[in-house]
């Protein structure tokens, strides 16, 4: 599990500064960017993994698992705020 989020942190790490350059973009494009990293992870390697950017003026999720949703997006904030770095959806 400690592997696993290691991996997980070195990924958000390497996805922000894409984010922040591709951010002055089109939407478009950051939006593509989060599903094609997205897509790249298997269920089987990560169940559950999800990727959402929030800015200011903006809030992007993957959707190519099909699991964006305001809940979802409270539910990463929960777990970005929990000492385990867990939450659940539901």
């Amino acid at each position: 599990m400690v592997e696993k989020r290691i991996a997980l942190d070195e990924e958000a790490k390497t996805m922000l500064p894409a984010v922040l350059q591709m951010r002055h973009h089109a939407k478009d494009s950051v939006q593509s960017h989060i599903n094609t990293v997205c897509a790249r992870m298997q269920d089987s390697d990560s169940l559950g993994h999800h990727i959402a950017v929030v800015f200011p003026e903006a809030m992007l999720q993957a959707e190519i698992h099909h699991r964006a949703s305001p809940e979802m997006i409270q539910t990463l904030q929960q777990a970005a705020q929990s000492s385990t770095r867990r939450a659940y959806v539901g």
